[in-house]
C-alpha cells in the first residue's frame, strides 16, 4: 500500500521547517505534509491528521459507528449522501485552486492511518471520516454549512464529545 501513496517532497520554501514530525516512543516517525500544503485552512486541517494518527481503538469504533447510522442510511434522498457532500467539496476544491491540497490531504490520512496502525490494517470506514473531515475544513471557507456538517458529522461526533 505504501507505493501508492503520492509522496509530496519535501518543500523548498522557507517555512519548510513547519513539516510536521511526530516522534512516538522510538516508534518510526510520521511526516505529514506541511499546514502551508493543505491550503489556507491548513494548520485546521493539519490538526485533524495529528489527531488521527493518536486516535484511540475506542475512538476509532465510535468512529465507525457513527459513520454506519449518518451516512449509510438505506434509503438516502437523491443529493444527500456523503459521496455527493465529498463530490460537492472535492470539485470546489479544485475550482478553487486547491488540487494539490486536496492531494496533500489524502497523502496525510494514508500517513496518519498507517502510523497509528503500526503495520495493522485500519477500517476503509475510518479513513473515509478522516478524509472528509479533513475535506470539509480543506475548503470550509468555500462550501455551505450543510455539506460542512455532513462530511464533518462522525468526526465531531466523536472528538468533540
Amino acid at each position: 500500500m505504501a507505493d501508492k501513496i503520492r509522496e509530496i517532497a519535501p518543500s523548498a520554501r522557507p517555512d519548510a521547517a513547519q513539516e510536521r514530525t511526530l516522534e512516538a516512543d522510538g516508534t518510526p516517525r510520521l511526516v505529514l505534509p506541511a499546514a502551508a500544503d493543505l491550503g489556507p485552512n491548513g494548520p485546521d486541517v493539519l490538526h485533524i491528521l495529528e489527531r488521527a494518527a493518536r486516535m484511540t481503538p475506542a475512538e476509532a469504533k465510535a468512529m465507525e459507528h457513527e459513520a454506519g447510522w449518518r451516512w449509510w442510511s438505506i434509503t438516502p434522498a437523491v443529493g444527500t449522501t456523503v459521496a455527493a457532500a465529498q463530490a460537492r467539496a472535492v470539485v470546489i476544491a479544485r475550482n478553487a485552486g486547491r488540487r494539490d491540497a486536496v492531494a496533500a490531504l489524502d497523502t496525510g490520512v494514508h500517513r496518519a492511518l498507517a502510523f497509528r496502525g503500526q503495520g495493522r490494517k485500519e477500517p476503509g470506514g475510518l479513513a473515509a471520516c478522516v478524509t472528509a473531515a479533513g475535506l470539509a475544513v480543506l475548503v470550509r471557507d468555500l462550501i455551505d454549512g450543510e455539506t460542512f456538517e455532513q462530511l464533518t458529522g462522525p468526526w465531531r461526533a466523536v472528538m468533540h464529545h
